[in-house]
């Protein structure tokens, strides 16, 4: 390209680089979501007194089932938990089972998961009150049913008259898709590569090549195939543009990176989603 040219750099090499930065940018934000949605969740468990009866390690090890059998990406869903938290007659097995169907109803196209929790969790608070709210999500409760959850709320069962309610909800079960997974595993190694990533940018200041490095490490650790494959050919053009590089150039190219609109990498090497 014109502006390699400049630079004297291999517009090979100097478009793997710009997919490199929007890779390690990438990676650090999904890094902070992921940490930040951990840190509320713990957070609300607290400020709760632990009403949903569940600790973070067991929201988090939920989050993971869940993302691995539905493919929503288990960030999403700890948010969706840590609202749910806010309804503390909302705990144990109605807990699960009312993030399960917050996430079935937003993927068969009912609503968002941030919207169907918080409907389910006003819903479960009052089970009597609560058929009249999932008439907004298309279920309707024949009168035996109401009078059921009516009687066993009446009665104190408040977690039997919860569930009946919750059986009312009949949407098919979401399930992940091959290009979910793919998505989720991307984000995986995007989030593992900016926490690890993150402590060290804080002690480097334009050194592109040391950051490739210690990005290399952390994905060959790893061992995902398509990941050491993309490196191991960025590593050939990086090659070339040490040679290109004049005295002082990894503080001119760290200022283009920063400056300049991204390239993209040539399909070739971009890894292939189902």
């Amino acid at each position: 390209s014109k502006m390699a040219g400049l630079i004297g750099i291999p517009a090979s090499a100097l478009a793997g680089f710009f997919k490199l930065k929007e890779i390690l940018t990438d990676s650090v934000q999904i890094a902070r979501e992921n940490a930040k949605a951990q840190k509320d969740m713990v957070r609300m468990i607290e400020a709760t007194g632990h009403a949903a009866r569940f600790s973070a390690s067991e929201l988090e090890e939920f989050a993971d089932k869940l993302q691995g059998a539905t493919g929503v990406n288990n960030t999403e869903i700890k948010k969706a938990m840590t609202d749910l938290m806010l309804f503390r007659k909302v705990s144990g097995d109605v807990f699960r089972a009312a993030t399960r169907e917050a996430i079935n109803l937003s993927e068969f196209g009912i609503g968002s998961l941030d919207s169907n929790i918080r409907m389910l969790g006003r819903a479960l608070q009052n089970p009597i009150e609560g058929f009249r709210r999932l008439r907004a999500v298309g279920v309707m409760l024949n009168e035996q049913q109401q009078e059921t959850i009516k009687t066993l709320q009446e009665e104190g069962k408040l977690r039997e008259a919860q569930l009946k309610l919750m059986e009312a909800i009949v949407v098919p079960q979401a399930v992940a898709t091959p290009g979910k997974r793919m998505a989720n595993e991307i984000d995986e190694v995007y989030g593992k590569i900016g926490s690890q990533l993150t402590p060290a940018i804080k002690g480097i200041k334009t050194l592109w090549l040391e950051i490739l490095k210690i990005v290399h490490d952390i994905v060959a650790a790893l061992g995902i195939p398509w990941w050491v494959k993309w490196f191991d050919y960025l590593k050939a053009y990086i090659r070339d543009l040490k040679e290109a590089l004049p005295a002082r150039g990894e503080s001119r190219l760290s200022k283009l990176l920063s400056t300049s609109p991204m390239l993209a990498l040539p399909e070739m090497i971009e890894p292939k989603v189902p």
